[in-house]
């Protein structure tokens, strides 16, 4: 299945409560699956215009965006808001997801 997810968590300060909860959730998937990659990737991004910080979660991590309440979207696409990516347990993830946003 290639369906993101994305999940809307406000200005700045109120988003980084819940955006540690999620890098958490992913440590822990990493911890447990340490021998093999599991693909789960968490990207964010900030919307200056809305004042929204906005997480993306790639195909992989579906089942941690759904207890999230993360929202089915389409794979998120380069706008004037650089995108980063917060957690990977395999090396390359922003630059094959996003190649026009990997350059510092």
């Amino acid at each position: 299945m290639n369906v993101w997810y994305k999940l809307d968590l406000g200005n700045g300060m109120d988003a980084l409560p819940k955006t540690h909860e999620v890098e958490r959730e992913f440590t822990s998937l990493f911890l447990l699956n340490s021998s093999r990659p599991t693909g789960a990737m968490l990207f964010s991004r900030y919307d200056l215009e809305r004042d929204n910080v906005e997480l993306f979660f790639n195909p992989q991590a579906a089942d941690i965006a759904v207890r999230h309440n993360a929202k089915p979207c389409d794979k998120p696409t380069p706008n004037a808001y650089r995108i980063s990516l917060l957690c990977a347990d395999s090396d390359g993830g922003l630059l094959a997801n996003f190649p026009s946003q990997s350059a510092p």
